[in-house]
């Protein structure tokens, strides 16, 4: 289905590029489990690799459920990303911030060949049809992924008075274990549309270093480097439309919080470098309507607290979209006001963007699109110490 609008309220009102499958499965595959394991073992001390799913599809309830793990240096740490987002991920937030960052294993070859690692994947995930218009969505999961390194670099200047030799020999081991819950309600009908997004996550990562060279002039220096990267963060999503005579009218509403005790210990030196966010984005709109035009006009306010400082914005954001036969355009200039506190920083922002979408014919579509932004620190850039 092309051009699928999955909101009720706005179908025949805002025109979409999304697509979407309808699926049907015949009556004697529903209800069914369906399941599939799969595993293996081999020398070299002891690798094995192993992987199970199992699936499950009825009419009011969906279910899958998934586990990989191996230490053969395959890297199965993205099988929980998303490969897809809804309409609420083009509502724009700030991404979670941060000092440390943990250190990243690398080499001149296939990642197979060098990522000596141990890791297991593991996920839950049910939907339940609650009515016609009301589904559940609950998603949780874990990963457990250790990786250790060796490695060693021997590096020669050649000078004109003399030539200077330089060795580093790395011993490294990273450490992480992630958790997340996804917990979802949507309600999709004619006359309202509700969605509530709730999720929690935690992901503990320890890294450690032994780093032995002689990049000191008293001779061969000893290193030990250690990172822990523990976080926490909470989010509740809520959005909410509904029709009010020609209007549509909608409010959304972002919790967010994160916490993050990062510290930096080098040899029996340790830097903490702790961060403590809180950020909301509230808002409400009103849409309409009217012959081949789409009229749009959203106010809204965004707060942020942190160990930091804190911050204040207000945007009103105009959008327009004509609806042709074969031309789409779309226009949005939104409007932004920017202020931190302590730092007398105050400023106001326009980002206008243009969309023109042609369709020749079912095989041709053309799209052209333009815009500007402007865009300020965020939070974390006014950090004072060092």
């Amino acid at each position: 289905m092309e051009n699928h609008q999955p909101i009720r309220v706005l179908q025949k009102k805002i025109r979409t590029e999304d697509v979407a499958l309808n699926l049907k499965l015949k009556p004697e595959f529903r209800d069914r489990w369906l399941i599939n394991l799969e595993g293996g073992l081999g020398a070299s001390l002891l690798l094995w690799k192993g992987g199970a799913d199992a699936l499950q599809i009825s009419r009011k309830s969906q279910s899958a459920y998934l586990y990989k793990g191996n230490n053969t240096g395959q890297d199965v740490s993205g099988e929980q990303d998303r490969l897809t987002e809804s309409s609420d991920a083009c509502w724009a937030e700030p991404a979670i911030p941060g000092f440390l960052q943990q250190p990243e294993f690398s080499a001149p070859l296939k990642k197979g060949r060098w990522l000596f690692n141990q890791i297991h994947s593991l996920s839950a995930n049910r939907l339940y049809k609650l009515n016609e218009d009301t589904q559940l969505r609950i998603n949780a999961g874990y990963i457990h992924d250790r990786q250790v390194q060796e490695r060693g670099s021997e590096t020669s200047y050649y000078q004109s008075s003399d030539t200077v030799h330089v060795t580093e020999q790395s011993n490294s081991r990273i450490q992480s274990d992630r958790v997340h819950l996804n917990i979802g309600l949507e309600s999709n009908t004619q006359e309202q549309y509700l969605k509530n997004d709730f999720s929690a996550t935690g992901n503990w990562q320890s890294g450690l270093s032994q780093i032995i060279g002689n990049f000191s002039p008293a001779g061969n220096t000893a290193l030990a480097q250690r990172i822990r990267t523990p976080e926490l963060g909470v989010r509740n999503l809520f959005r909410s439309l509904w029709n009010r005579d020609n209007h549509t009218m909608e409010v959304r509403s972002l919790l967010r919080y994160y916490s993050n005790s990062a510290t930096l210990r080098v040899d029996n030196e340790e830097h903490p470098m702790n961060l403590q966010d809180f950020y909301t984005d509230n808002s409400i709109s009103s849409l309409r309507k009217k012959g081949l035009l789409t009229r749009q006009y959203t106010v809204g306010v965004i707060g942020e607290i942190s160990n930091i400082g804190k911050s204040l914005q207000g945007y009103l954001s105009p959008d327009y979209q004509w609806n042709g036969y074969k031309w789409t355009v779309s226009l949005s200039a939104p409007i932004r006001w920017t202020g931190y506190t302590g730092v007398d920083f105050s400023r106001i922002s326009l980002n206008p963007s243009l969309s023109v979408v042609y369709k020749l014919n079912y095989a041709w579509r053309f799209t052209a699109h333009a815009s500007y932004k402007e865009r300020y620190g965020d939070m974390v850039d006014l950090y004072d110490r060092p």
